[in-house]
């Protein structure tokens, strides 16, 4: 008998640090997710600050397109007008 409690400890001894261990692997897993989910924030805000910054060069490149027109159109009135002057 006194040989089966001590094998029933020894088990038992074992299976707690199995337990242990596995504790301790799933809290290690536990900060790897954490990591990557911070990765995967970081990589959205510079994602959509990439976006914002497409859109601002966007809008500008419009501004630019409307100046352009309004010159050209500028330039051929004033053409009109200097050939109503004949030499």
């Amino acid at each position: 008998i006194a040989a089966a409690v001590e094998q029933q400890n020894a088990t038992t001894a074992e299976i707690a640090q199995n337990v242990s261990q596995a504790a301790s692997a799933s809290g290690e897993v536990s900060k790897g997710n954490a990591r990557a989910a911070l990765v995967a924030n970081e990589s959205v805000t510079g994602m959509k600050m990439v976006s914002e910054m497409a859109d601002g060069a966007s809008r500008g490149a419009g501004q630019v397109k409307s100046a352009s027109d309004e010159l050209a159109k500028m330039a051929e009135d004033l053409k009109n007008l200097v050939g109503q002057f004949k030499v």
